[in-house]
């Protein structure tokens, strides 16, 4: 699920793959789709809870960089595209 968050700034919520898939490249894949549905992002968000040191690790191999926490404790991550 992807939300627009203002102008140029999207967030992705909700990316999901079965842990049987993992590994193949699937939700890079998928970023890499997203990213080219919204071609005038300039700034991207996703976040995680804590404990889920796969997508940490995850979405810092995509080049986000933690940026601060959620309200509820997860972990926000931010992609600027320019």
């Amino acid at each position: 699920m992807v939300l627009k968050k203002e102008d140029q700034h999207y967030e992705c919520c909700g990316l999901f793959v079965d842990p049987e898939y993992h590994n193949r490249g699937i939700a890079t894949k998928a970023f890499e789709l997203v990213g080219a549905k919204h071609p005038d992002a300039k700034r991207w968000t996703v976040g995680t809870p804590p404990w889920n040191k796969r997508t940490t690790h995850f979405y810092t191999k995509l080049g986000f960089v933690k940026v601060g926490n959620y309200p509820d404790g997860g972990i926000m991550f931010e992609k600027n595209m320019s």
